[in-house]
């Protein structure tokens, strides 16, 4: 009987903190202008401002940008997806200025730390475009007037086949990101650090999905002294998975060394929205004891494939994980380990095992 066992570790980040020099009561205006591919102006386009953005920062970070959460927050009134997020918006002016005005603590954080500040422009979606293209620029204001450098909007050719995706490079980037979401706009896949103008990758990581990809290319300037993160995400693209559903669709899984197998599996069953329940296992020490409290033991999830087979691909989304196989479900051996969130790099060598969210074993 096969079978496939993930174990799933957390992991975590630390980011450093930088002082603000900026007074709390100061009134502080971040102003620029935003440009077509073209480099004319781009009247009308729809701009954002927030501080610390959920979904992340600059291109290459630790986190992903989601397609949706890139440009959602513009609309006015922004949708359920924004809720909780606090954003200023408004509109460019005919010469594709833009200007908004903020005080010093709305520039910081915790204890007076610079925190930084999110700008995002996008036009709406041209003829025969799912949506349009956008920027962002992320930065920490340090000065009362912050007039950021034009910001040029990213229009490339991209050319998707089945295993392939290329882009007409920009200059001055040298790293790229694609990210495919499904109809729901849910992440199904995403390719980090792509050093130049093309991925290729295994089919079978799409499934049977289809939906929409962008190509975000990231670059770094500066305004004011202040470094300034900038990512340019491309017009939406159709995609359609070709390679159909994977042999474990609809298998049971066991979530948790001793639990029994359930049908329908929530890594099986093809849905990118379904989330893992795994159990929360916390281990505390007596304060008087001089013996250290224990790490909890891995949390584990098993997959029933109900027939020996040869596994050439795993995929594990939104996890980092070990994976092993077995024949009988007593004797393991490992096939691989990753860490991310619904990514990969971009030119690796060995798609022996990725990790990402539902179950899918080739």
């Amino acid at each position: 009987m096969g079978r496939l066992l993930a174990v799933l570790v957390l992991a975590g980040s630390l980011a450093g903190c930088e002082s603000s020099q900026v007074d709390r009561s100061a009134t502080v205006e971040v102003s620029g202008r935003i440009v077509r591919a073209d480099g004319s102006p781009a009247a009308g386009a729809a701009v954002g401002l927030e501080a610390r953005p959920g979904a992340g920062e600059v291109l290459g970070s630790a986190l992903l940008v989601p397609l949706t959460l890139f440009t959602a927050c513009l609309a006015d009134p922004p949708p359920a997806i924004c809720r909780g997020r606090s954003v200023r918006r408004t509109t460019t002016a005919a010469d594709g200025t833009y200007a908004f005005a903020l005080k010093g603590k709305d520039t910081q954080g915790f204890l007076g730390t610079a925190t930084s500040l999110a700008l995002t422009a996008e036009l709406p979606a041209g003829a025969g475009e799912v949506a349009g293209a956008a920027v962002t620029a992320t930065f920490k204001v340090q000065t009362e007037r912050l007039a950021l450098h034009d910001l040029q909007l990213w229009r490339p050719k991209v050319t998707v086949a089945p295993g392939s995706v290329g882009w007409e490079a920009r200059p001055g980037s040298s790293s790229y990101q694609v990210l495919f979401e499904d109809g729901a706009s849910r992440p199904v896949w995403s390719f980090a650090d792509a050093k130049k103008a093309e991925v290729t990758f295994d089919p079978r990581i799409l499934e049977d999905t289809a939906g929409t990809l962008a190509v975000s290319a990231g670059d770094k300037d500066t305004a004011e002294g202040t470094t300034v993160g900038i990512v340019r995400r491309s017009a939406r693209v159709a995609y359609r998975g070709t390679a159909g559903a994977p042999p474990s669709r609809g298998h049971p899984c066991a979530l948790g060394a001793v639990a029994p197998a359930a049908t329908p599996c929530v890594l099986t069953d093809g849905d990118c929205a379904t989330t893992v329940p795994l159990p929360q296992t916390t281990t505390t020490a007596d304060p008087a004891s001089s013996v250290p409290a224990t790490a909890p033991a891995p949390q584990t999830a098993t997959v029933d494939l109900s027939q020996s087979r040869a596994v050439g691909l795993v995929v594990v989304r939104g996890c980092s994980c070990q994976i092993d196989g077995s024949i009988d479900g007593r004797t393991w051996t490992a096939v691989g380990r990753s860490a991310g969130v619904y990514r990969r790099r971009a030119n690796p060598d060995d798609h022996r095992a990725l990790c990402t969210r539902h179950g899918a074993v080739e």
